[in-house]
């Protein structure tokens, strides 16, 4: 499924250009994707933090950086939560 806000080339590309709170990261974007987007996340804003919603509840498909996970289908109070924490 192709998501028009999950975009590996603006990911890679604005990584560098400002310190972030948070990267809200999504199932979405291949494995190897996630990980290049939360790798370079983590060189050039090494205290922000990585949020990333699974499809499901299983944590297998969030990279190895991410911070939390929220399941997609938990909800947006969970989201909250998880931001709020990371």
């Amino acid at each position: 499924m192709n998501c028009p806000h999950c975009n590996h080339e603006i990911g890679m590309s604005t990584a560098d250009l400002a310190e972030h709170a948070f990267i809200l990261m999504c199932y979405r974007l291949s494995s190897e994707q996630a990980d290049d987007i939360a790798k370079l996340y983590r060189r050039f804003c090494p205290k922000s933090r990585i949020v990333f919603v699974t499809e499901g509840s299983s944590r297998a498909s969030a990279p190895q950086e991410a911070d939390a996970y929220v399941p997609e289908s938990s909800g947006p109070q969970e989201l909250l939560h998880a931001l709020r924490a990371a």
